[in-house]
């Protein structure tokens, strides 16, 4: 497929969508119709669809899926929708075989805008979204730590310019003739990625719980309180589970807290000796701590402490879009919620004088 046909392609999409002719009846929609969205470094999801982007260094690159806009009138169709990509050593000649993901039909909209899905209203017409924002593609997979690659990506679709139920043409979206590129750095990943620490007082002692999304030679942590935030105290040492690629749960009691508002952190430190530091948790003795919540094996949402200071709490996802409002309980223990396995999700929860939010791991 050379940059000529996809010239061609995009070039006659184009005329088409100003100048609705018997030669093109269907097309890709507006100057937003394709993006791609991933995580980079277990951050928030980005979506983007920008020509010769540098993302600079990534510990972890997660390609989350992606959708594109098309339109058909009535001597047209859209059948099928695909994202096309491949990674290669930057600056290098593009070689390599295209991967696709395959953007299933979503629904009809009355576009407004075509900048993100939150922005698209939903409506009748000929106007539609194919693709999801979903899946974990690691495209970190198999690269050199240190080398610079090109993420190189175009969308395309099947369907008719002539037909409305006809899928025999082939439709293409990229930068007028020229693939979009993202460039980015392998960096050496990171020890351990971290889902969250939290903690409460229960009985007069503190109870520390945090958890891991994976781990790479972890050796152990230290558990370190303060009662400034500044000066730290070690108080205990946790072994890690060395490697690992599923959720790790941990946890730490300590039984002589100090009589007053208390920071913890924990250091984590790997078989190399390399460290790095997560926190501060704040415990105070007289109010009530952060809530402790987690996804079960069954994937109930459980929540181990008290959150009578927050009085509102919603499941998000990543890209910060609302799943379910959560009821708030003071016996609130396990909520049914709809989310399915895997993925990451975010729990924000507000109160007159205190504000979370948590990343939970499916």
């Amino acid at each position: 497929m050379t940059n000529k046909l996809f010239y061609t392609g995009v070039l006659s999409l184009l005329m088409s969508f100003f100048s609705i002719s018997v030669y093109a009846g269907a097309g890709f929609f507006g100057s937003g119709a394709g993006v791609i969205a991933y995580t980079q470094n277990a951050g928030t999801m980005t979506a983007t669809s920008s020509f010769g982007t540098d993302i600079g260094s990534s510990s972890s690159l997660v390609l989350n899926g992606g959708y594109n806009h098309v339109w058909r009138d009535g001597s047209g169709n859209i059948c099928s929708g695909t994202l096309n990509y491949r990674i290669y050593p930057f600056g290098t000649t593009p070689s390599g075989s295209f991967i696709t993901e395959s953007l299933g039909f979503s629904s009809n909209h009355s576009f407004t805008t075509t900048a993100t899905p939150s922005n698209i209203s939903s409506g009748g017409g000929n106007d539609q979204r194919w693709g999801q924002v979903t899946g974990s593609t690691n495209l970190l997979t198999g690269l050199t730590t240190g080398t610079k690659y090109t993420f190189e990506f175009y969308f395309s679709a099947t369907g008719s310019t002539t037909n409305n139920s006809g899928c025999g043409d082939n439709l293409y979206y990229n930068n007028g003739g020229t693939n979009f590129t993202m460039d980015f750095t392998v960096a050496a990943p990171l020890p351990i990625e971290l889902i969250d620490f939290s903690g409460n007082i229960e009985g007069g002692v503190s109870q520390l719980r945090w958890s891991t999304a994976s781990e790479l030679n972890a050796s152990h942590f230290i558990v370190h309180k303060s009662k400034d935030g500044l000066e730290k105290h070690e108080v205990g040492v946790v072994a890690a589970n060395g490697n690992s690629s599923v959720t790790q749960y941990y946890s730490f009691a300590d039984m002589v807290p100090l009589k007053q508002r208390t920071f913890y952190f924990i250091e984590q430190v790997d078989f190399n000796g390399r460290r790095e530091w997560f926190g501060p948790v704040r415990l105070d003795v007289k109010g009530k701590s952060n809530a402790s919540v987690f996804f079960t094996a069954s994937g109930l949402l459980q929540i181990n402490s008290d959150i009578d200071i927050y009085n509102s709490a919603q499941l998000l996802r990543l890209d910060g879009t609302r799943i379910v409002a959560i009821p708030i309980e003071s016996d609130i223990e396990q909520v049914r919620v709809p989310v399915v396995c895997c993925g990451i999700y975010l729990l924000e929860l507000s109160g007159p004088s205190a504000h979370r939010v948590i990343t939970l791991m499916r």
